[in-house]
């Protein structure tokens, strides 16, 4: 949706450059329509807050450049408005951060608002405007807007940049820092083992200065950008990533980057011809006393050089941590993630990692065609049905989503060979090979650690669950993954093992036994002990992670609190179930989510997460599952409630007005479908004829003593018939037979290891076995 924005210029009542007439504001009189007060109130901005963020903003200069680069954009804004309701996903139409941008001093305002959102946690960015306003010296009767006001303004601009190169460029700035990541620039390689050691196994590329001193810096930058400083230098650690790229993007500022000793980095600009305007040092931290601030006779000697103060001790112990990044392009995702333990890999171990690969896409075709050999019990907890997750698809998605490993293909796919158990056999060997060559403290815990700062072990694990969690992901042109994200999926992997270490010799439940059986395997492919959270939950938390880079404990309480969770919109990223879009009786389809900028929009109103709707227990019998045919229609109810936006999809019969509407939960019956999908292996080949039968008909029928009622029909009957079954687990057993032969999917229906199996998954205890509900064809 183009967006019309101003060229520059001033409105009435605007000190351009100077210092701020607070007097002048106060008597300012502001004049909106209802229109836009009530896009104001839909997006819980205070309209005082955007007023005083204007006058502030009134001291800056964005540079010709700049605003093309806002402009473009804004401009491109994602939104997707689900047919038949009010709620649109992205940037809606009626978007509050569509009508910000009508002056120069608002254009100004949502460009440094969402650029401290791409980066910093909403809470630090509102630290920062807060004490940005207090360094222009309000009169005492002028009252400032408090962090939480500025956090809601924040939030309404969150997501604007992030599929722009504004988060690309912090991240290549950011990883000049010669203390955190070492830069060959000649032969453009890239290591992580200069990393400062907060503790013996604790590595950190965390830090993060004070608010005030970065609102100091971005003060004295917006002096800058209006010609009232002719130059300063700024000395500090991971944010110099951040104000370089403010000062380079939005305001075309003249920078240099050095280490400090005065090497010369990166610089912007023709060095015989001019001198930068902004010279940022990076300098080592001390991590004896990392939050010890440099004393103020240093800030009043050094004039024009601005010394950031280290938080980071503070601040890793606060929910939203010292952990900030930027984007990486997906073609340079691993190496700048990993650093040279990425690149030793790939140099040193590549046969090893090509079979490692080829192993695990013929482990998960095992497990996701239910081929012998594989426990039911391992079936029972598979909920990964996309296409992309296993066999060939599987080596598609890693070479074509991670083009860093595109070279790999053809010795990927020759290793994708052999039976079940040789691919267990093969990938457990490759894996304690990949450990001998590592020697690091987790693949050697009694060991003399070798100093690394990635396990080559674990780096593996996490690309191959990076795999699984991508191929169930559609996401947005342009929208890159945080590099802590990724990081954060790292940590996640290398706590399965360590506590499995701590756990292997004392097991507990039946599930620790599963983890048991499949080692190492399993640390890729099981997350916890079955909690009875659907696939799309646990594709919803990977995507937050990825792209977002939030904490994951925090994100688990939000998951576990709800865990009925549709839609969900953090950090500027908004992730929806396609189940939203398309119900669908498709595992593949109800396991698939799209991710995008912007939140989620319903009225105008913002809101963080859709949730399933609270439902009374339907009255659903055994004689429905007659009915169930006749069900050809669906609506899609949204409601507001205190708990948020509630979600459900009303089923109804267009010929028989006296079949009740059936009401399903999206999420809840993604769960449904993932638990009766899988169970089949079937090669469609000489398969045997169990009932001769009429394949094309429905209904009840008793095979070797076994009742089974086979569901035909139209994908919405089907539906009805899955949710009907979802109700009466406890008598009946339901299989959803999709790439099987109908005749495997009897074989298996009457199986006693299946119906127990699947009663066991779905956390039912039977009365007694009625029957079982096969659902086949597609009508």
């Amino acid at each position: 949706m183009a967006v019309s924005l101003p060229k520059g210029g001033s409105d009435v009542g605007f000190q351009q450059q100077g210092t701020i007439d607070w007097g002048q504001l106060g008597a300012r009189t502001v004049s909106f329509s209802v229109d836009v007060l009530s896009r104001f109130t839909a997006a819980n901005v205070d309209l005082y807050t955007f007023e005083m963020g204007r006058t502030v903003c009134s001291q800056f200069e964005i540079s010709q450049q700049g605003h093309q680069n806002v402009e473009k954009a804004l401009s491109a804004l994602y939104s997707y408005k689900l047919p038949g309701t009010l709620l649109w996903f992205g940037f809606g139409a009626r978007h509050i951060v569509r009508q910000l941008p009508t002056t120069h001093q608002g254009f100004t305002c949502v460009a440094l608002c969402g650029a401290l959102s791409d980066y910093y946690h909403q809470d630090i960015a509102s630290e920062i405007l807060f004490e940005l306003v207090k360094l222009y010296s309000p009169s005492p009767e002028i009252l400032t807007p408090s962090t939480i006001q500025w956090k809601s303004l924040v939030q309404a601009c969150s997501g604007i940049f992030a599929t722009s190169p504004f988060g690309t460029l912090v991240e290549e700035l950011l990883q000049m820092n010669p203390y955190i990541w070492s830069v060959d620039s000649a032969q453009g390689t890239l290591n992580s083992q200069n990393v400062q050691s907060l503790s013996d196994d604790h590595w950190t590329r965390d830090g993060c200065a004070t608010a005030r001193s970065i609102a100091e810096v971005v003060h004295a930058i917006g002096r800058l950008s209006c010609g009232k400083l002719k130059s300063i230098s700024v000395l500090g650690g991971n944010d110099i990533g951040w104000l370089a790229s403010v000062s380079e993007w939005l305001f075309s500022l003249r920078i240099r980057i050095e280490d400090a000793s005065g090497v010369g980095l990166y610089s912007n600009y023709e060095t015989n011809s001019a001198s930068p305007q902004v010279t940022f040092k990076y300098h080592q931290r001390n991590d004896q006393d990392p939050a010890e601030p440099p004393s103020s006779t240093q800030l009043e000697i050094a004039s024009r050089t601005f010394i950031l103060e280290d938080a980071t001790s503070i601040l890793r112990h606060r929910p939203e941590g010292a952990s900030n990044s930027g984007r990486v392009p997906w073609d340079q995702l691993l190496f700048r993630t990993f650093g040279n333990d990425f690149q030793n890999i790939m140099e040193q171990d590549r046969q090893t990692l090509a079979a490692i690969f080829g192993s695990a896409a013929r482990l998960l075709l095992g497990f996701a065609t239910a081929e012998p050999g594989v426990p039911a019990r391992v079936i029972a907890t598979w909920d990964r049905y996309s296409s992309g997750a296993y066999g060939k698809g599987f080596i598609r998605t890693l070479t074509e989503g991670l083009p860093e490993l595109a070279d790999l293909r053809a010795a990927v796919e020759n290793s994708f060979k052999g039976s079940f158990d040789e691919a267990k056999t093969a990938y457990e060997s490759h894996i304690s090979r990949l450990s001998l060559n590592c020697g690091c403290s987790v693949c050697g815990p009694e060991q003399e650690p070798v100093v690394l700062r990635f396990c080559r072990v674990v780096v593996i694990e996490t690309i191959i669950r990076l795999v699984l969690d991508l191929s169930a992901m559609e996401v947005t042109d342009g929208l890159y993954p945080k590099r802590v994200g990724l990081e954060r999926l790292y940590e996640s992997q290398k706590t399965k093992r360590l506590r499995y270490y701590i756990q292997a010799k004392r097991p507990g439940p039946a599930q620790m036994k599963l983890v048991i059986d499949f080692i190492p395997f399993s640390f890729v492919y099981l997350d916890r002990a079955r909690t009875g959270l659907a696939q799309e939950i646990n594709v919803l938390e990977s995507s937050i992670n990825l792209f977002t880079g939030s904490s994951s404990s925090a994100l688990e309480e939000v998951l576990f609190r709800e865990p009925n969770i549709s839609a969900i919109s953090v950090d500027g990223i908004v992730i929806y179930s396609q189940i939203l879009h398309e119900l669908s009786d498709s595992a593949e389809i109800a396991g698939r989510v799209f991710v995008g900028a912007g939140c989620i929009e319903h009225g105008g109103r913002c809101f963080l997460r859709i949730i399933d709707a609270l439902l009374p227990e339907p009255k659903v019998s055994e004689k429905s599952l007659d009915s169930a045919q006749e069900y050809d229609r669906s609506e899609i109810v949204i409601t507001q409630t205190a708990r948020g936006l509630e979600l459900r999809v009303d089923l109804q019969a267009s010929q028989k007005d006296a079949l009740p509407v059936l009401s399903v939960r999206p999420c809840d019956f993604a769960g449904t479908i993932a638990s009766m999908r899988g169970w089949v292996n079937c090669s469609r080949r000489g398969c045997r004829e169990l009932l001769s039968t009429d394949e094309s008909a429905s209904g009840w029928c008793n095979i070797l003593g076994t009742k089974v009622w086979v569901m035909r029909g139209c994908s919405l009957a089907k539906i009805a018939g899955l949710h009907m079954v979802s109700v009466l687990r406890d008598r009946f057993v339901g299989l959803l037979v999709e790439k099987s032969c109908f005749q495997c999917g009897l074989r298996q229906a009457i199986k006693e290891e299946f119906q127990r199996e699947f009663w066991s998954d779905v956390g039912m205890r039977p009365r007694e076995l009625v029957g079982v509900v096969v659902f086949t064809g597609d009508g």
